[in-house]
């Protein structure tokens, strides 16, 4: 006890080492609270989807060298692809799924007013996309 009666007198005394000390634990908990929110909000909550439970994510091997592919410009995991060939095909052989659908990332380059942009942000996705996630597109 007489210990921390003397930690409370050093930092009474020395009051920017208090300010210090203030300082350095409102960012450890404001640190703590911003890795807290990320984790819950990627992690634990459950998609915005009826029956998050049911989705299954499938992959495939996809090709070892570069050639032709959106995989080849970087975006995506390039060792769980299926080509467009594959997806229809388990489409039309595997009734057993209540739906399928498809989805890759690609690269774009828009421009607005003479000003070229690059975005890494596009997405294709198949025609049943939103039925199977059981989602209403913003705009068709």
């Amino acid at each position: 006890m007489n210990q921390l009666k003397l930690a409370f007198r050093q930092l009474r005394l020395r009051p920017m080492l208090s300010w210090g000390v203030k300082g350095v634990g409102a960012l450890g908990i404001g640190a703590t609270t911003a890795m807290y929110s990320i984790y819950q909000q990627i992690l634990v909550r459950p998609l915005p989807t009826p029956e998050p439970e049911r989705l299954v994510n499938l992959g495939a091997p996809g090709p070892g060298k570069f050639g032709g592919t959106y995989g080849d410009l970087g975006i995506g995991d390039r060792d769980a692809q299926f080509t467009y060939a594959m997806f229809r095909e388990l489409e039309a052989r595997h009734p057993g799924f209540s739906g399928l659908a498809a989805q890759t990332d690609f690269v774009s380059n828009l421009s607005y007013r003479e000003q070229p942009s690059y975005s890494r942000g596009g997405m294709l996705v198949s025609g049943g996309y939103f039925g199977v996630l059981g989602l209403k597109p913003a705009r068709l």
